[in-house]
């Protein structure tokens, strides 16, 4: 139908050209010889039969540039004719022949109009079998590969016939149109139709008859030196009808893959071969896919014709199955040759029943098909299978979780007794929690029952009368589970401060360790322990939130000093030595004598002091620039007030880190903004404007004061 409308659409434009008075290019519609185009000679329209005539071959849009090329299109014309179509798309939306209507005429001339197409739901499961005829150069034909001894001759082949030994002969010779070679002096030999081996029989035959001692002495090698053309014709649903010239060590893939294969709704099974007016071989491409069988994948003979029927039923199957996808069935096969083209279902599949989907004449249906039906199921055309998982629980697992020192899944086995599962989890920890436990156990309604026992008698085998079920859940607590976790902190001169587990016997010396020791400049006569209160009064306005112990340590850390035991949540300072300072370093950059480090010699330093240490300012200082970085600041300063009134209150402490940046004087004075040449110029002493002035002036729309 589309091909019908694609013709009547074309003999339009034609006719639409030639009434119009256009130039004439009948060479566009000979889609096979696009040399002699000029895109810029042609109409939309001629652009638009172009890709039609492409697409209706089955021929994907990515793929228009290559054969537009592989048709004679030159290059640079290319170029143009992916110009024009992307002009036309940008215009009209993507072309579709079956979305044509012709409008009104305009000034004279009929137009087409052209829609975007409508959204189309495209299948998602491949189509089995359609794979191998999108491979490129699958089944390209090796013409330098030996001759096979089962190769038909016919004429127009050239047979190459070697005799040596006691007799030494080297003919080249043709088979004429009537079948025969001729040897000379010897006569005709009839050998079309004939297998290679045959023919060689046959001209050793008459060697032998001309006294030749074929096998006493004298050898024959017959070779084919130049394999004939034949014309075989394809049709059907095939992507690309025809007739093909092809060789004659060719075979029905070659054509078929010459011609694009099978279309969306061709078998893929019943492939006809049709050879002097009557079906000669059936071609299954599953027999290739499936079980490498070729079979019925013969040679070509002239005048040969491939028929491709439509397709009679096709299944889809998906979900857990090796290579889900859309399979063509034949007559008397069943699901179970449908789930073995796909080759076979996954490791986690559901295998006791598959779902299918069927079609009747007015909706469809679901059909479950039962495990032992899916050898004898025939499946119906339009069938959708699918193949479900398995669920993800357990038919025989229980669970111990908890202060047991192997916890994890266990197997239920019949009569599994609680006492026996916990010596199955290596036996209870240190820390389990006596007095209770529990099974978590979904019941009969789907709602979740908890079921106590007292872990220290079920060890024993005092609960060995509850049953486990599939799917119990024991839980051990662990007494560390039904307390908070215990820490405790130092803080202060210490190398590593923070928190840290609390163990029971825990001293102050312990604690200091763990924080990596005492810091320079630890002050041990003075260690502050801040402990929680529990039973303070609430009520009391003066009510204490923390006890502070404070004594002294050993500096050494040794065992017999380590005496004061820490409690939970105890928090530690230890404090420095009184006087005990880290220097303090600061920065100089930029124009002084000396620039530099400093260490801060005293609390009281100030910036005019440190500028003293530097040496004072060299011979370029710009003063009135200098500024005070402090961290993250920029802070401005106002340096030549700071050195005529040192110590004062413009004269700032020194912190450390600070940094000090005098610049070198600037010999520029930058001009910007609404002038004409904006740019830096060389400082002397003149008046404003003639700097304005140096720059070319104002701009006139400039707002002058």
């Amino acid at each position: 139908m589309k091909f019908k409308l694609l013709v009547h659409v074309l003999v339009l434009a034609l006719i639409v050209i030639l009434i119009n008075g256009q130039h004439s290019y009948a060479q566009v519609v000979n889609q096979e010889n696009l040399s002699s185009i000029k895109v810029d000679a042609l109409s939309d329209d001629q652009i638009r039969a172009i890709i039609e005539q492409i697409r209706s071959e089955g021929i994907a849009d990515d793929q228009l540039e290559k054969v537009v090329l592989s048709r004679g299109l030159p290059q640079e014309e290319v170029a143009k004719l992916k110009t024009r179509i992307s002009a036309l798309k940008e215009k009209e939306g993507e072309l579709d022949v079956d979305n044509k209507d012709i409008v009104n005429t305009v000034k004279g001339r009929k137009e087409f109009k052209f829609e975007k197409p409508k959204s189309i739901e495209k299948e998602t499961l491949p189509l089995y079998g359609s794979q191998i005829f999108a491979s490129p150069n699958l089944f390209d034909i090796n013409t330098n590969r030996p001759t096979p001894s089962n190769y038909i001759v016919g004429p127009g082949d050239q047979l190459q016939i070697n005799v040596y030994g006691k007799s030494l002969v080297d003919w080249r010779v043709s088979v004429t149109p009537e079948g025969f070679v001729m040897l000379p002096g010897m006569g005709k030999v009839y050998v079309g139709g004939k297998r290679l081996q045959q023919a060689t029989n046959l001209i050793k035959d008459r060697l032998r008859a001309n006294n030749y001692a074929i096998g006493n002495g004298t050898f024959v090698d017959v070779s084919l030196t130049n394999i004939r053309t034949i014309q075989v014709t394809i049709i059907g649903e095939v992507e690309k009808p025809g007739t093909y010239p092809m060789t004659s060590v060719q075979t029905v893939l070659n054509a078929l893959y010459a011609s694009g294969g099978p279309t969306q709704n061709g078998s893929f099974r019943e492939i006809e071969v049709i050879r002097n007016g009557r079906v000669h071989k059936v071609l299954d491409i599953y027999d290739i896919l499936q079980r490498a069988d070729i079979e019925n994948n013969i040679y070509l003979q002239d005048d040969d014709i491939i028929r491709i029927p439509v397709y009679q039923v096709r299944v889809a199957i998906e979900g857990e199955i090796k290579r889900p996808g859309i399979y063509e069935v034949k007559k008397g096969e069943t699901l179970q040759d449908v789930i073995n083209f796909g080759g076979g279902l996954t490791d986690s599949a559901y295998t006791t029943r598959i779902k299918a989907v069927q079609l009747t004449d007015t909706e469809k249906k679901v059909k479950d098909i039962v495990n032992q039906d899916i050898k004898t199921y025939i499946p119906q055309k339009g069938d959708k299978y699918i193949i479900d998982q398995i669920l993800d629980r357990f038919e025989n697992r229980v669970t111990i979780n908890g202060a047991v020192y192997r916890p994890g899944q266990f197997e239920l086995t019949s009569g599994l007794k609680l006492s026996e599962l916990i010596r199955q989890a290596d036996g209870l920890k240190q820390d389990a929690f006596a007095e209770r436990g529990y099974v978590t156990r979904l019941n009969e309604k789907n709602e979740t029952q908890i079921i106590q026992f007292q872990v220290k008698n079920a060890a024993q085998g005092e609960y060995d009368t509850l049953q486990l079920k599939r799917e119990d859940i024991i839980t051990i607590p662990s007494i560390f589970d039904l307390r908070e976790t215990y820490n405790v902190t130092v803080n202060g001169s210490v190398r590593k401060g923070g928190n840290f587990p609390f163990s029971e016997g825990m001293t102050v010396e312990d604690l200091i360790l763990m924080a990596g020791g005492l810091s320079e400049g630890a002050n041990t006569q003075r260690v502050e322990i801040a402990r929680r209160i529990k039973d303070s009064d609430r009520q009391a306005k003066d009510a204490k939130l923390a006890e502070i112990i404070t004594l002294s340590i050993d500096r050494n850390l040794t065992l017999e000093s380590s005496k004061y035991k820490l409690e939970p949540y105890d928090i530690v300072s230890v404090f420095s030595v009184s006087g005990y300072e880290v220097q303090r370093s600061v920065q100089i950059q930029g124009e002084v004598m000396n620039p530099g480090y400093f260490t801060l010699s005293r609390k009281d330093e100030r910036v005019s002091d440190i500028v003293k240490r530097a040496g004072g300012f060299s011979a370029y200082a710009y003063t009135k620039a200098a500024t005070l970085q402090r961290g993250a600041e920029n802070i401005g300063i106002d340096l030549p007030t700071i050195m005529q009134n040192p110590r004062s209150k413009w004269d700032l402490l020194m912190q450390s880190g600070d940094i000090i940046v005098i610049p070198m004087i600037s010999q520029l004075v930058k001009v910007s903004g609404e002038v004409l040449r904006p740019k830096n110029v060389v400082f002397d002493k003149r008046s404003f404007k003639s700097y304005i002035i140096n720059s070319g002036g104002f701009y006139s729309e400039c707002y002058k004061t």
